[in-house]
């Protein structure tokens, strides 16, 4: 009976040398994926930004229309401003301000209650100097500024937190409308729960207020 012939065993660099190879060898083949993965990824940004860009325009759209059909008379504007945004943002309230003589006074908002709505009235007019109002704070420096978190700010006054319990909201964030560089207003959006604004949820609040202001 013939004995059983004996495989030939490999050295360990030639082993290296294989598993080497087999290494580049999928490196080679998942090159082509990660591009499919990237390019992807990038084709869904842009299609993201490409649906942002065309809410935006149908949003203006809107303020345009009802400029049109107000031509004398600003509140309509004031008003279709605020709703718009709170649809655009997916927002739990918002409210418009304006800039006369020194003073911030509110332009319009949009209804959450009773109590809600005379406590968010009462906070107004006040002065553009005023230390905490975020309303005033945009209308001095013209720059985008946000609160997180309502009930855990300690900058946040009692009768504006009064304000947010009885409105029914944790966060907001307020731009500046600006008219041909300087703030003459402000476009706040609030939302039910707490948590930082993204530098692309704040962009498209200001992108809006840019294109509101006519």
């Amino acid at each position: 009976m013939k004995s059983a012939r004996k495989m030939p065993t490999k050295t360990k660099p030639e082993l290296q040398a294989e598993n080497a190879k087999l290494l580049r060898r999928i490196a080679s083949l998942e090159r082509p994926k990660n591009k499919v993965a990237s390019e992807s990824a990038e084709l869904e940004r842009l299609r993201t930004e490409l649906l942002a860009a065309e809410q935006r325009q149908a949003a203006t759209a809107e303020i345009l229309n009802v400029i049109a059909a107000s031509p004398s008379d600003v509140q309509p504007v004031f008003d279709a401003i605020a709703k718009t945004a709170m649809r655009l943002f997916d927002g739990q309230s918002s409210a418009v301000t304006r800039v006369v003589d020194g003073m911030v006074h509110l332009a319009a908002i949009t209804s959450t209650s009773k109590k809600g709505n005379k406590a968010l009235r009462a906070i107004f007019p006040v002065p553009v100097s005023h230390p905490v109002s975020r309303h005033a704070k945009v209308a001095r420096t013209g720059k985008p500024t946000f609160r997180a978190d309502y009930e855990n700010d300690p900058d946040v006054l009692p009768k504006g937190l009064a304000m947010a319990r009885a409105r029914g909201f944790r966060s907001d964030l307020v731009v500046p409308l600006l008219l041909n560089g300087a703030p003459i207003g402000g476009l706040s959006v609030a939302r039910r729960e707490p948590g930082k604004f993204s530098k692309q949820q704040i962009s498209l609040l200001e992108s809006f207020a840019a294109q509101a202001v006519i």
